[in-house]
């Protein structure tokens, strides 16, 4: 069995789909580990060490399967999606 690991920042073209509409991309951190339970209690504990909170709880990932999970900083707060009609 691997060791969890926070295996990088995505870049902001793969954490657009949490911003859509806002003009700004926060920092998304990832986390990686092979069981459910691991990936939770890595979340948890990067969470408290770095004062950030869940985006996405543990979700089996397509084709390692493996197990991941995202979280932002606290203070990033996704503002509301504009459609196109709003913007004239």
């Amino acid at each position: 069995m691997r060791r969890p690991a926070i295996i990088g920042i995505l870049s902001p073209r793969q954490a657009a789909f949490a911003t859509l509409g806002s003009g700004r991309m926060p920092t998304v951190y990832m986390v990686q580990a092979d069981s459910q339970e691991e990936c939770a209690a890595e979340l948890a504990r990067m969470c408290a060490a770095f004062d950030l909170r869940p985006l996405l709880p543990p979700t089996r990932s397509t084709g390692t399967e493996r197990w991941l999970a995202r979280a932002v900083s606290i203070t990033y707060r996704r503002s509301p999606v504009r459609s196109g009609a709003d913007e004239a």
